[in-house]
């Protein structure tokens, strides 16, 4: 913009300005009297505060120099296990004394008021106890699973015992990533499945337990990630072992069950509504879990990966209704769950069937669903039904439509796959025409799948004309190879007119408007069929029953405009 445009814009807001006082300056008040003018003033905003550079410089400083000294305890313990000059029970005992050192000064700093001084000592002490307690366990065996677990618990507990009184964050994240960090810095490159998967279990039992108190939905997050970290880092290497399925198909399934309960433990625990950390801990959670398990599983399982899916969508829709009937109700936390139940239910059928049940299966699901949400009068069922019958649809139409199979016109797979497509529509559609009191983003879902029905119709009935002719015998050679494509073009101009018609039929019938518009649409495509191809194309008898047939039909329809329709709307 250049200079004279600018100050030609700036003359006329003053211009602007000029005449709002002037109106000001003429507009009485209730007595008769003309007010003052009232001035436009405009205040400037706040000056921002100065960054304190040295407060700001003495909290990293802080978490610095203890995530160091953390780190140098644990180099200082491997290297002395790699030097020998430490006894293992030594080794251990000096890093417990320095942990609970290091908790107890932390807490001392806390109770004088310096709380993120603190806050930060006590979470590297935590973190040094965790260290040492797996070392004594998993390598140098000087306490047993039992007695590990146990240590564990306490300091996990300690952990949340202190987040709670300190009434913090910082403590339970510094607790996190130092327990997160305890097997990687002492890994010695053998995985002990029982050690590392357990010791996950009550690192992750402890945190998760916070969720139920604490409205920290990161600190749940971030130890889903730092989990998976550990598994797919296991079940993706070479380092996994196959005859440790078992055991890791548990530890993944503990996983999941306790990060589902963090995901609406604060929900359940304080009435609060959740938010979108909520949300995204539950789909990934269960993603992540299904995912893996599949994984795992599929190769010499796979007969009960589709019993699985099953299970996994009716706890997420057992605990959507859970969730459903709580006051007050949590709508997006609801319909999150009852999403994913939908999810591993449609997943069920092409996990579980053979290719050509899968749309038939999808299509009994969508049917349920409308049927239970109209009866119901539940809105997200019915959402939900239409997305799993658009699915549906998408699949019939690119890959039913090409199931390669003996033909018997209309009794055959892809008849039977597109039957239960249509009887999916028609309870969608007969469902929404009945219900008067519709959801304003719903209201076009009826014409929506109608149309689509009535185009699915033509698609189906076209590929059954054309493939009529294929093994009947009509010549054979290049005489045979014409007469299959005379018979089929004409196949088609004979379905799409009758198709046409009949729906126009109905539509006057039962006086509907927008159907006979579709029939039109319909039969329009069939008259530039047959001028535009057949009339070149077919022969002689072919042309004249083509032209015959179209000419009545378009007369029909011509009569019923001219004479009928007076008293249609």
């Amino acid at each position: 913009m250049d200079l004279d445009s600018t100050e030609k814009r700036l003359q006329l807001l003053e211009e602007r300005l000029a005449a709002l006082e002037r109106r000001e300056v003429d507009r009485p008040n209730a007595g008769g009297a003309t007010l003052p003018p009232r001035r436009i003033v405009f205040h400037p905003p706040p000056p921002k505060d100065p960054i304190d550079w040295e407060a700001l410089a003495s909290v990293w400083f802080n978490r610095v120099g203890v995530l160091a000294l953390v780190l140098g305890v644990s180099f200082f313990l491997k290297f002395a296990f790699e030097h020998r000059w430490l006894n293992e029970t030594a080794r251990v005992v000096m890093g417990l004394i320095s942990g609970i050192a290091l908790a107890a000064v932390g807490d001392g700093f806390c109770r004088k008021g310096l709380r993120a001084y603190g806050q930060t000592l006590l979470g590297g002490g935590l973190s040094v106890l965790y260290l040492s307690i797996y070392s004594a366990f998993g390598y140098y065996h000087l306490i047993g699973q039992g007695e590990a677990f146990a240590a564990m618990t306490l300091v996990t507990a300690g952990a949340c015992a202190m987040s709670l009184r300190q009434d913090t964050q910082l403590i339970a994240v510094v607790g996190l990533l130092g327990g997160f960090l305890t097997p990687r810095l002492l890994s010695t490159g053998v995985i002990n499945v029982h050690g590392l998967f357990g010791y996950l279990s009550i690192l992750n039992s402890g945190l998760v337990a916070l969720s139920f108190f604490k409205d920290w939905r990161a600190l749940s997050l971030g130890a889903l990630a730092l989990t998976q970290l550990y598994v797919q880092g296991y079940v993706g290497t070479s380092a996994y072992q196959p005859e440790s399925l078992f055991w890791m198909v548990y530890y993944i399934a503990s996983y999941w069950l306790l990060f589902m309960a963090a995901s609406v433990g604060y929900n359940f625990h304080s009435g609060k509504l959740s938010r979108n950390e909520d949300i995204a801990l539950s789909v990934l959670n269960a993603a992540v879990f299904f995912w893996t398990v599949y994984r795992l599983l599929n190769p010499g399982y796979h007969a009960w990966l589709g019993a699985l899916s099953l299970v996994v969508g009716g706890v997420y829709a057992a605990l959507a209704g859970a969730l459903g009937r709580r006051e007050p109700p949590d709508r997006n936390l609801t319909l999150s769950h009852l999403g994913l139940a939908i999810v591993f239910l449609t997943l069920a059928i092409p996990i579980q069937l053979d290719v050509k049940w899968i749309t038939i299966g999808w299509a009994t699901e969508a049917a349920v669903l409308f049927a239970a949400g109209f009866k119901l009068d539940h809105r997200q069922f019915r959402f939900m039904a239409a997305g799993v019958l658009l699915i549906t649809i998408i699949r019939a139409l690119i890959v039913d439509s090409f199931l390669p199979s003996p033909h018997v016109l209309l009794f055959n797979e892809r008849g039977l796959a597109y039957a239960f497509v249509f009887a999916a529509i028609v309870i969608c559609v007969r469902g929404y025409r009945a219900d008067r009191e519709l959801h304003p983003q719903e209201k076009d879902f009826r014409s929506f799948f109608g149309v689509i029905g009535v185009f699915m119709g033509l698609w189906f009935l076209s590929f059954e004309g054309r493939e009529f002719w294929q093994n009947l015998p009509i010549g054979t050679g290049y005489e045979g190879i014409k007469n299959h494509r005379i018979a089929q073009s004409f196949s088609l101009s004979a379905v799409w007119g009758l198709y046409g018609f009949s729906w126009f039929a109905y539509g006057a019938w039962q006086k509907r408007r927008p159907i006979r518009l579709l029939a039109l649409t319909i039969l329009a495509a069939t008259v530039s069929k047959v001028f535009l191809v057949d009339l070149s194309f077919l022969e002689a008898v072919w042309r004249i029953v083509s032209f015959l047939g179209l000419g009545v039909l378009t007369l029909a329809v011509s009569y019923y405009y001219q004479n009928v329709r007076q008293s249609a709307p």
